[in-house]
């Protein structure tokens, strides 16, 4: 019976053969999700010139202090160094003139959710729809307004408003958006609106109500528009709001409607007196 062996004795994927073959050990990260990289852990046996590894647990050509240490990684790039003199993956190379180099080995960049990520490029290396949680252990995760993709482990972004959409499928619309008629909608659509500056939907401002600037007009009942952050006629100093016909008027149409009637009450007034003067006298 082989120990964390396949059935014929040989390492299975990610694993490597301990040089006494009695057991098998699991690599380490394939990628390094910090400068000096000692997290690093792979099978990258090569300098970044091109010069073949030195196994650890040789003295030749170039003897060392890691001998016993790292005796069982064979001549992969690593960082031991506890004290940070190297500042990436390395190994000693076979060349006798040279005595050691650095491998190169990339930073991590996350393709699943859980996948380890870089510090210092963030979430540019995670895959799309993710951020990289900082912590103890960085790793990637879904970002805002994403879904976990089950199967690979990817997030996928939510609909946006007026996408496509299938109900009970994956991506699902935005939370504040139903799926109605295979399209991304708010629930009301008739009173309201789609805010982008948020991904919300709002009710639809009447005269002197508030309004979004993100989403524009769409935002106020037309003919109305949207002037700091309030619904208001297009020009406010000259045009007068008529909330019996949802209209904005000129502001002088609406002074000569006001002497208009102003006159007619004026002679309807006058025409009374004249005809209680005429009953009194008579």
């Amino acid at each position: 019976m082989c120990l964390g062996v396949t059935e014929d004795c040989a390492c299975g994927p990610g694993y490597s053969m301990s040089n006494t073959r009695h057991y098998c050990y699991r690599h380490g990260l394939e990628c390094k999700s910090s400068q000096s990289g000692k997290e690093y852990g792979s099978a990258l046996n090569e300098t970044i010139s091109g010069k073949p590894c030195q196994r650890w647990d040789s003295a030749i050509p170039h003897p060392h202090e890691w001998t016993r240490r790292l005796r069982w990684h064979a001549n992969y790039c690593r960082n031991p160094d506890s004290h940070a003199r190297k500042l990436g993956p390395w190994c000693f190379t076979t060349d006798p003139n040279i005595e050691w180099e650095y491998c190169n080995v990339s930073f991590c960049v996350g393709r699943a959710v859980s996948d380890r990520c870089s510090l210092f490029k963030g979430d540019s290396s995670c895959g799309p729809n993710m951020n990289c949680l900082i912590g103890w252990f960085h790793h990637c995760e879904c970002s805002e307004f994403s879904v976990l993709e089950p199967e690979n482990k990817t997030c996928l972004a939510m609909r946006r408003h007026r996408e496509s959409c299938i109900p009970d499928r994956l991506p699902p619309c935005l939370p504040a958006l139903t799926c109605t008629s295979n399209v991304c909608i708010c629930p009301s659509p008739v009173t309201q609106y789609f805010d982008p500056g948020d991904y919300q939907c709002k009710t639809i401002g009447r005269y002197m109500e508030p309004c979004s600037l993100t989403a524009w007009n769409i935002s106020c009942y037309p003919p109305l528009l949207c002037s700091a952050s309030e619904c208001f006629c297009e020009v406010p100093a000259l045009q007068h709001y008529d909330p019996a016909n949802n209209t904005c008027v000129s502001s002088r149409y609406v002074k000569d409607l006001r002497e208009r009637t102003y006159g007619y009450d004026v002679a309807v007034h006058m025409y009374a007196l004249k005809k209680l003067n005429d009953h009194l006298c008579c």
